[in-house]
């Protein structure tokens, strides 16, 4: 717009001012928003109470027939075997490592004999055996190489603990007779060399009791060849005392690696088989996050209902 005013045009220019936004106008705005969606809810209330009885009572009527959750355990040291002279450990075995344990828990055969102990489907325990390292070994075992000891677990959905129990049993004494494949084979040289020498011994020693009678009528006789049969005697029994104290040394060898053997290498249950109950959850907790999770999906429908029914306006 132009004027006219002591022989000068003028311009006049509208210029629009934006209103400021007062940020609290904003935040009353979000609050406003939120507090919508509450009365939306509010008037729906019926439908989040619905959502909640129904997910409490999915809960209850899953329970209804429950089925027993069971576990059983049993704690297997797999050894720790040397070598034939006794002189070194073996720094790695197959039968002692936590994979061989494994396999051997896990294989057919054992989870069919395992089966037939806890007089239950095989097809209820595959799957459900685990075979882990316990914590107080691994540890030793990454820094020495020490022995290793394992912890096997079976659950299923069983009605006794004691059928967990007779199942786990089965499995521990299958990890452990396998660990054990070394060690029994030297254990059976070990009992049959003991046992060879036990019979050498005797013999000798019954042996030098006849010599030592011999020596003593030749002593006494007054026959000139008995100097010779003496000499000839006195030399044998000392050869028989020479071998004898070689097989006593060698069967108190033997008696010692045979302790070792059973109380050192060899593959151990040190806990014995065990089943319990176990419950995941109580019904308690069951309850409330079936509740939670209700009243979630209560709003969320209280919402979606409330937008679908609400009257459109007409700009």
């Amino acid at each position: 717009m132009r004027a006219r005013r002591q022989g000068a045009w003028l311009d006049y220019r509208v210029v629009s001012v934006a209103p400021s936004v007062d940020p609290v106008d904003s935040e009353s705005a979000r609050e406003v928003r939120v507090s919508e969606y509450v009365q939306r809810i509010l008037r729906r209330w019926y439908v989040v109470v619905v959502a909640v009885v129904v997910a409490v009572l999915l809960v209850v009527l899953h329970g209804a027939s429950p089925t027993h959750t069971v576990e059983g355990t049993a704690t297997v040291y797999l050894g720790q075997p040397v070598t034939p002279n006794g002189g070194a450990v073996f720094p790695a075995s197959l039968g002692g490592s936590v994979a061989n344990a494994q396999a051997v828990a896990n294989s057919a055969a054992v989870l069919r004999q395992a089966a037939a102990a806890g007089g239950v489907q095989e097809d209820t325990i595959t799957g459900n055996v685990a075979v882990h390292q316990t914590a107080a070994t691994a540890a030793t075992t990454k820094t020495t190489g020490g022995p290793i000891t394992v912890e096997i677990i079976v659950q299923g959905s069983w009605k006794q603990p004691a059928t967990a129990r007779a199942i786990v049993s089965v499995i521990a004494t299958a990890v452990q007779r396998s660990a054990n494949a070394y060690q029994t084979a030297k254990l059976t040289a070990a009992q049959q060399a003991i046992a060879s020498e036990q019979t050498a011994i005797a013999q000798l020693q019954q042996n030098m009791s006849v010599e030592g009678g011999q020596i003593s009528k030749l002593v006494h006789s007054s026959a000139a060849s008995t100097s010779v049969a003496l000499v000839a005697l006195l030399n044998q029994r000392t050869a028989d005392a020479t071998v004898l104290a070689t097989e006593q040394t060698s069967l108190q060898d033997n008696l010692n690696s045979v302790a070792s053997i059973k109380y050192v290498e060899a593959a151990q249950i040190i806990t014995p088989a065990a089943g319990r109950t176990v419950t995941a959850t109580t019904k308690r907790s069951s309850y409330v996050i079936a509740a939670f999770i209700g009243l979630i999906v209560g709003c969320l429908i209280a919402l979606a209902w409330e937008a679908v029914r609400r009257p459109r306006t007409v700009a």
